[in-house]
């Protein structure tokens, strides 16, 4: 984004000069050192962004990793206290790898014990995958 902003930059740049060339005119100095400061604010400027939009991401990704936290922690409970429905959700965490490591063999395990609960609730067909 910032090379593309640059590029467009120093394309209005080269076009300005070679406007100046063609009607035989010359770029001063001062307006070639303003067009050079121009050139560096928007180089300062694209920066800028790019690093806001670095930072928000990182900064969105560890709300995410804290809400995926705690939705894991709340449905470990809620399985401790023997909600179905929580153990299948639990059991999907662990096979996305969501708030917790990735471990399929406690996601299998999760949802082949609330299988033999409630086959309804987790179709043999979604165990097989």
């Amino acid at each position: 984004k910032v090379q593309k902003t640059m590029k467009k930059v120093v394309a209005d740049l080269e076009s300005r000069s070679e406007l100046n060339k063609a009607a035989g005119l010359r770029m001063s100095s001062r307006s070639a050192s303003e067009s050079l400061g121009s050139l560096n604010t928007s180089m300062a400027t694209c920066i800028e962004s790019e690093d806001f939009i670095v930072k928000f991401k990182a900064a969105h990704d560890r709300a995410k990793q804290a809400q995926a936290k705690r939705k894991y922690i709340n449905n470990k409970e809620k399985a401790s206290a023997g909600d179905l429905q929580a153990r299948v959700e639990l059991g999907m965490m662990y096979l996305r790898g969501e708030g917790v490591a990735r471990n399929g063999d406690k996601a299998l395990k999760l949802l082949q014990a609330v299988h033999a609960e409630d086959p309804g609730r987790v179709p043999r067909q979604q165990l097989e995958q």
